[in-house]
């Protein structure tokens, strides 16, 4: 699978995304505010990303934000530029702030879609103003004081659809907040490299993640925020619930004379509700002690090599040290409502048989899912600069955001909650994945779609109709383009020569027909069904080749069985955690399989002589050797027909 990776990796690093020049620009603003200059836009080679992971990411390679020709740059070409916006205004574009250019925003709302940066000693300040940040998807968009820059607001409201969106202070940037409201907003607040914030009566105001040298954040009289407590690389310490029985702090400071490698401050005062997080780095040594975390954060950095297994959320541990080979994490009469996940640089981080709450992949970094839950309760899934994301048979309750050279697999996905987002140049394969949402694509991202349903049932001596799909989502900008597809067949017992069902088929198929496969003359048997998904790229042309597996059936004219009328499986509890009741209707053989097809689970006919002749429970018992995770109940009718749910296993 990941030879096509490296093969569209360099398809990509040929793209030329954008030309740079000056032009003369007039922006008028509504009411009169207005301002005449000449913009020069400069290339620049990394981009402002906000979420917690993508903060850790911004820590390492923090650099000037990529400007484009519809920004607006404020003092660049007239240093000392000062903006006043004193009148209701609409901005759809970036803004950035350069040589102690200011950005007033008072007395008036400010309708907004896009990024602010302020660099170079400028200033942004809001005061008693209210900002609609319009955005359709979780982090679209961020606010950066950077470069000893400030950003202040003082009276005022926020609002941003619902949706998260990023704040970050760098480079000795400080921003000031006071008597701010987040109405329906959530902040995601990175602050690093000797930056200071400062919070005052402000609700609501999100999570603030600490990583970087000589940085401080001091927080008072505000409710409802999220603290991370950040162990860096080879740092350590241990961490004791600051909060009283109701969830409230009258005064915490961190770090405490039980930690070492630490170089920022945490300062709280007066905070009623306080929830709690710790986020810790490779070959650090933490230990959490009679806490309810909200959530567990875990950056991988460097070249680690891992596999993680059994992490279930809202889990309490009496004494346990976490599954991961380069840290020690212990928690002692401690709690963790989410398993959060971040990788970086060349590491390969597998997650299987658990539920977490977000996993996001960055900086080449490899991820994978597989037979998991990601319940959305830290987070969100995602995956940026050339990372690779793969996950299969999983269920997805959360948004995944995939940009920036990205490529991601997913396969047999549920995903049951939340949006499908595919930004920048960022390249999604979907195969047999269901959604709730419909996805979202834009710049020159996008996604490819197929799915091959095995038919049932399948006879011989037939002609058998092959549904499924094979199409694209993208925009006019992205290189990718659909190039068709074929299916295939063997028999399970040699693939060494695949015999066509179809020739290439140009046309776009969404939830229809593929084909009509012909078994005359065929035996009776398991079979491969292959289904080989082409795409173009800079003239390019690769394929995909995902195989589902037909069992072939002798078509006898009558039922073997009579299938009662009602043939629904009926499981409780699902999740479960010790035992689980399987009811099916009489003369049913049900079996139970892990995802990967695996028989984990007694097989027996249930039976009629005792109990409910419709319905009588198989009781399922895992032994120790089960890990948790989703598992596949079976229940098989004597004609061959079969019904599968899943169950969730949480040990």
């Amino acid at each position: 699978m990941k030879t096509i990776i490296f093969s569209i990796f360099l398809l990509l690093s040929s793209f030329c995304f954008g030309d740079w020049h000056s032009i003369d620009s007039y922006f008028n603003f509504g009411n009169g505010v207005s301002q005449k200059s000449v913009l020069d836009f400069r290339p620049h080679t990394q981009e402002f990303k906000s979420g917690i992971g993508k903060a850790i990411y911004m820590s390492k390679k923090l650099n000037r934000p990529s400007l484009i020709e519809d920004d607006l740059i404020l003092g660049y070409i007239n240093p000392d530029t000062v903006l006043t916006i004193e009148h209701d205004t609409t901005i759809y574009r970036n803004i950035a702030l350069l040589n102690n250019a200011q950005l007033i925003v008072q007395n008036c709302t400010l309708n907004y879609r896009g990024d602010i940066f302020a660099l170079d000693n400028s200033r942004l300040e809001f005061d008693n103003a209210t900002l609609n940040l319009f955005q359709n998807y979780i982090y679209e968009f961020m606010i950066a004081a950077l470069d000893s820059s400030r950003f202040i607001m003082t009276d005022c409201s926020i609002y941003s659809s619902n949706f998260p969106f990023g704040i970050s202070a760098a480079m000795n940037g400080n921003i000031d907040f006071s008597n701010v409201d987040f109405d329906d907003a959530f902040a995601t607040w990175s602050i690093m490299d000797d930056c200071s914030v400062t919070v005052n009566y402000a609700d609501g105001a999100g999570e603030f993640v600490l990583i970087g040298d000589s940085s401080s954040l001091t927080i008072s009289h505000s409710d409802s925020i999220l603290i991370w407590l950040g162990f860096p690389q080879y740092s350590s310490g241990d961490v004791y619930d600051p909060r009283d029985s109701d969830g409230s702090v009258e005064h915490f400071e961190f770090p405490d004379s039980t930690c070492s490698g630490i170089d920022y401050s945490v300062i709280l005062d007066t905070i009623p509700t306080l929830f709690l997080a710790t986020m810790t780095q490779s070959n650090s040594d933490v230990t959490v002690y009679d806490a309810d975390l909200l959530a567990a954060g875990n950056t991988f950095l460097g070249d680690v090599v891992d596999t993680i297994s059994g992490i279930v959320n809202h889990t309490h541990y009496d004494d346990c040290t976490a599954p991961f080979a380069d840290r020690t994490y212990r928690l002692v009469n401690s709690s963790v409502g989410a398993w959060n996940f971040y990788t970086f640089d060349s590491t390969d981080i597998d997650i299987e048989n658990s539920i977490f709450g977000e996993f996001l992949s960055g900086d080449s970094s490899n991820a994978s899912i597989s037979n998991s839950i990601c319940d959305g309760a830290g987070g969100h899934i995602g995956a940026w600069t050339n990372s690779f994301y793969f996950a299969a048979f999983s269920s997805i309750y959360t948004d995944a955001l995939m940009e920036q050279n990205s490529i991601s697999f997913f396969v047999y996905i549920t995903f049951m909650a939340g949006q499908i987002i595919a930004k920048n140049s960022a390249l999604i394969y979907t195969f047999n994945c269901n959604w709730i949402n419909s996805p979202h694509v834009q710049d020159s991202a996008a996604i490819m779609v197929s799915s091959l349903y095995p038919p049932t049932p399948a006879y011989i001596n037939d002609n058998i109709e092959i549904d499924g799909d094979a199409h694209i989502l993208k925009t006019s900008d992205s290189p990718f383009d659909y190039a068709g597809y074929r299916i295939l067949y063997a028999p399970m017992a040699d693939t060494s020569d695949w015999i066509p069902i179809t020739d290439r088929i140009g046309t776009s198929i969404d939830d229809s027909t593929l084909a009509i496969w012909n078994t005359m003359g065929l035996d009776v048997g398991q079979y491969y069904m292959r289904m080989c998904y082409y795409f173009q790229v800079n003239e390019m042309t690769d394929s995909v080749l995902p195989t589902i597996g037909v069992n072939l059936i002798h078509n006898t004219g009558i039922d073997d069985v009579k299938i009662p009328e009602n043939i629904d499986i009926q499981i409780y509890p699902n999740p479960f955690n010790s035992s689980v009741a399987i009811a099916a209707p009489a003369g049913t053989k049900t079996e139970i399989y892990d995802i990967r097809g695996n028989a984990v689970g007694a097989t027996r006919w249930v039976a009629q002589e005792k109990g409910d002749a419709t319905h009588r429970p198989y009781i399922w018992h895992p032994d120790e050797s089960i890990t948790s995770g989703v598992y596949l109940v079976q229940a098989k009718f004597g004609n061959g027909q079969k019904i599968t749910k899943r169950i969730v296993y949480l040990k």
